[in-house]
């Protein structure tokens, strides 16, 4: 249980930063964490959802030196 609040947690905060993103709209523009993004994606199991479109998203890659990123996931 409370893996699945805390993916659900994940999940929240990052498609809450996508909808942040302006698309281009701007000279500014927010960057999502590609590990908190990859962590709700696998997280996010209901069936029939939509794929997430990531053309347009700024990944940002805090931890390319962590080697416990992904240590939930496994």
């Amino acid at each position: 249980m409370n893996r699945l609040v805390s993916g659900t947690a994940v999940l929240a905060l990052s498609l809450g930063l996508i909808a942040c993103t302006d698309n281009g709209s701007s000279d500014m523009s927010s960057t999502v964490d590609f590990t908190a993004f990859v962590i709700a994606e696998v997280g996010n199991t209901s069936e029939g959802r939509d794929a997430v479109s990531i053309n347009d998203i700024d990944f940002s890659f805090n931890d390319q030196d962590n080697e416990q990123a992904f240590a939930e996931l496994f």
